[in-house]
Parts: structure tokens; C-alpha cells; sequence
């Protein structure tokens, strides 16, 4: 794993909190599109350790195979993974237990960047929003800034999408070595500079917005 241990400052980055209350509700809920290929290329293992990162309890959108390949992992990572079903333009949450929620309106934004358009306006209603592994912690960062700084949630938005856009097909091979495998991410800076540059906005977001459960 090559994710970085989070800092714990004696002023912490969310200190904002505690002095004035948030001006945007955030009622929506973030899951993640787990497909077989990330599976397969990875391994269930490292996967599950990475959703560890966004959430000690994730939702899952995924198929059959992926979610049983997974389950022997989840004790190790330390989560309890819910899954999502998708019915329509409405999706509902399998808990562990057999507890299901209600329907909420399903929106696949991890389906094409460009759908991140909508994601601060979606963050203020009750519903649930895609987004794929390589995006998760980034737009999990995104929804923790939102209540506090519309404006500046929206500034990471556009960071996010043109980062995101830049990568090609070798840049997201270099940032899933560094992320699974351990590859030195400051060194492959000047090789790579774009897929650098989308690691280190994720890595940025992720240390300094942390989310409620940290």
C-alpha cells in the first residue's frame, strides 16, 4: 500500500467547524463502482484494503463475483461493506444484517467525468452518487468541504475533472502501481507528470479534509 498516513495537527483541518455552522446540508450518499477487471487486476486483497480509506463501512455497487471475491478481505481491512441495488433510476441498501433502506433517486456519475457537473448540487439531496476507485477519496474530500465552502468544493470539482481528463492509459497504470504496488510516487514526478498531478490533488484533498469518521 502506498497510501500516506494521515497527519493529526494540534489545529485540525476542519477547526472551522466548531466556530460557525455549516451553510449547505450534505444529504447525500457516496458509494463505489467496484468492477471485476479492478478485481482482477489487483487482487481482492489490496481492493478491499483501499475502500478502507474511504469508509470503515462503504457501499458497494457491484456485481455477484466482485462482492463474494471480497468478503473474505473485509475482517482484514477492518470494514463492513453494505452493497447497493439498482432498480431503474432508484437504488436501495442491502445491510450486512438483511436490513434494506428505502429507495433513493441513483445517480451513475462515475459513468463519464463530465457528470461531476451536477455533484455539489446533488450533494444537498437525499439520494446516493457513484464514483469509481480512482475517484472515491477525492470526491469523499469534495462532500466533507461542501457543508463549509460551496465555492471552494466547486474550485476541487474543476481541479478533479481536469486532472482527471489529462490521464491517459499509461498514467492510470503508473497511478494503480503506486497505489497497489508501492511504486515511489515523487520519483515517477518527472516521467509522469500527469498522472502526478492527479495523485496529488487525491492526496492533498485526503489529508487535509478529512471525513467524520477520522
Amino acid at each position: 500500500m502506498a497510501m500516506p498516513e494521515r497527519m493529526h495537527p494540534d489545529c485540525p483541518p476542519d477547526a472551522h467547524k466548531v466556530i460557525r455552522p455549516p451553510e449547505n446540508e450534505l444529504r447525500a450518499l457516496l458509494c463505489v463502482r467496484v468492477e471485476q477487471a479492478e478485481i482482477d487486476a489487483h487482487g481482492a486483497q489490496a481492493v478491499a484494503a483501499i475502500l478502507s480509506y474511504m469508509s470503515k463501512e462503504p457501499l458497494l455497487w457491484c456485481e455477484d463475483g466482485v462482492w463474494e471475491a471480497l468478503q473474505p478481505f473485509h475482517q482484514e481491512a477492518e470494514i463492513a461493506p453494505a452493497r447497493i441495488r439498482v432498480a431503474g433510476g432508484n437504488a436501495s441498501i442491502r445491510y450486512a444484517g438483511g436490513a434494506v433502506s428505502e429507495e433513493m433517486p441513483f445517480h451513475p456519475l462515475s459513468e463519464d467525468v463530465g457528470n461531476y457537473d451536477r455533484f455539489l448540487d446533488l450533494l444537498g439531496e437525499r439520494c446516493i452518487i457513484s464514483s469509481n476507485l480512482m475517484s472515491m477519496l477525492i470526491l469523499r474530500s469534495i462532500s466533507t468541504v461542501y457543508p463549509w465552502d460551496r465555492l471552494l468544493a466547486g474550485d476541487f470539482v474543476r481541479q478533479y475533472q481536469r486532472a482527471y481528463r489529462a490521464l491517459t492509459p499509461r498514467d492510470i497504470e503508473i497511478f494503480n502501481e503506486i497505489r497497489y504496488e508501492g511504486r515511489d510516487a515523487y520519483a515517477s514526478k518527472k516521467e509522469f507528470p500527469v498522472a502526478y498531478e492527479y495523485l496529488r490533488i487525491e492526496r492533498k484533498l485526503f489529508l487535509q479534509y478529512p471525513s467524520d469518521e477520522d
